[in-house]
């Protein structure tokens, strides 16, 4: 892969005034937003916004040539003023609908000043495709920056972070892209005798040999698989030793194949398609990644293999369903989802997408403004919920300042809850009933 690097060797003295401390863990692509800004131009674009140079670490031309701009190990400096002019924003006199994202820039400069490696793409992915050699050059340079940085594990857009931002636009399919580069990434290599030797993992016979012990990237392959899987190597050092030997046997054994220590055809089938679930199947109460509605082909659970109700996209739904949206919970990312999603971004001020990205996650998982929706009375059997619980919640938390000294977290409406119900509304004046009305309601969200 031929990559140029027109800027590293253009000044020497702000070359070595850069910080070299990112430790890359995720790849961050967008676009110019324009097309025919060569890397020089908008090298000199970012120093007027407080840039020691281009921003970013690559750009990829309409052509498919890639350019090398700051350092892998140079991180950015001064985002906030470069994010808020490529909004087209001014930090100081900021619209209220930005209240949010003022916040998530605030709280959030790790997402573009450390820890990321960035690309950008000429073009604006809004209006027009990138172009198929564009396309091809981007693929091939995630796939070596993450057969390098073996820590990196996401591949995002910028507007999977921050809602505010379109790029990449609508013409890029990230999940496609995410895909076809973490199917294919390059192969792990270690020192070996014979030299740097790769083999496809899988494709050999792997085993324990006291007098010429195995090695290979193969090898380190599989101490990094058992390891996710729960078995402990002492070493990830492509070598095929003892304590790889114990893990395998240990991996045959809970598996129900035949505990022979060496990894054939049918142990290297079962532990694929274990790592392909587990790549599938993590804690699905954080994001993981990035949910879109497209005609064809819904998002639903990935693979048959995870269960539908355990995934990200059920418990949106439900979430959402939770915060009094009108939503089915399907667990399936349809129209409908899309759809509440958008209104949900137009509420809170954020761009209408209806695509939802690891902010707008945080935003609704983390989101307790419940909606007063219906009335709530002491009954038999009891209502229950998670907005019973939201209020009893807030009940304990100003028990002191209502003296109140016996409160409940039941999650029911039940005989506790209600007389404390009616103390607040004593205190407030309002009309002493243990129903709570809307006004109710209100009045204890403001506590």
């Amino acid at each position: 892969m031929n990559i140029e690097y027109p800027l590293t060797s253009k000044d020497a003295s702000i070359m070595r005034s850069l910080t070299y401390t990112n430790t890359p863990t995720d790849i961050i692509i967008l676009d110019s937003f324009n097309t025919g800004l060569d890397l020089s131009t908008l090298d000199e674009l970012h120093k007027t916004n407080g840039q020691k140079m281009f921003a970013f670490h690559y750009f990829i031309d309409r052509l498919g040539n890639i350019l090398g701009g700051r350092p892998e190990r140079a991180q950015a400096n001064n985002v906030i003023n470069l994010m808020y002019n490529i909004i087209g924003i001014s930090k100081n006199d900021t619209p209220a609908r930005y209240r949010d994202y003022d916040k998530d820039i605030e709280t959030g400069l790790s997402v573009f000043s450390s820890n990321k490696i960035f690309i950008c793409l000429e073009g604006n992915t809004n209006i027009t495709q990138m172009s198929t050699s564009q396309e091809s050059s981007l693929i091939n340079l995630c796939r070596d920056i993450r057969s390098r940085y073996r820590n990196i594990t996401n591949i995002h857009s910028m507007r999977e972070y921050i809602p505010n931002v379109s790029s990449l636009g609508n013409f890029v399919d990230m999940n496609r892209l995410r895909e076809v580069v973490n199917n294919s990434i390059a192969n792990m290599y270690v020192d070996v005798p014979s030299g740097e030797v790769s083999y496809t993992f899988g494709y050999r016979q792997l085993y324990y040999d006291s007098d010429s012990l195995i090695s290979g990237n193969d090898v380190k392959t599989l101490q990094v698989y058992l390891e996710a899987l729960g078995f402990h190597i002492d070493k990830h050092d492509g070598i095929y030793n003892l304590s790889t030997y114990y893990m395998v046997k240990n991996f045959q054994k809970v598996y129900n194949l035949p505990v022979t220590g060496s990894m054939e055809a049918d142990d290297f089938k079962v532990i694929n398609e274990l790592i392909l679930k587990l790549n599938y199947t993590r804690n699905f109460s954080h994001y993981y990644r990035y949910l879109k509605y497209t005609k064809l082909n819904p998002l639903h659970y990935a693979h048959n293999s995870v269960d539908q109700f355990r995934t990200d996209v059920f418990l949106l739904q439900r979430k959402l369903q939770d915060l009094n949206y009108h939503i089915n919970v399907t667990g399936i990312y349809d129209e409908q989802t899309a759809n509440v999603v958008s209104q949900y971004q137009k509420e809170k001020g954020y761009l209408q997408t209806g695509e939802v990205g690891p902010a707008l996650w945080k935003d609704i998982m983390n989101n307790e403004d419940f909606i007063f929706t219906s009335i709530i009375r002491l009954t038999d059997p009891l209502t229950s919920g998670k907005v019973i619980s939201y209020i009893q919640k807030i009940i304990y938390n100003n028990r002191r300042k209502l003296n109140i000294s016996i409160t409940s977290s039941s999650g029911k409406y039940d005989e506790t809850t209600a007389n404390n119900i009616k103390k607040i509304q004593m205190l407030y004046n309002l009309p002493i009933t243990g129903v709570i009305d809307e006004k109710t309601f209100n009045l204890i969200k403001s506590l």
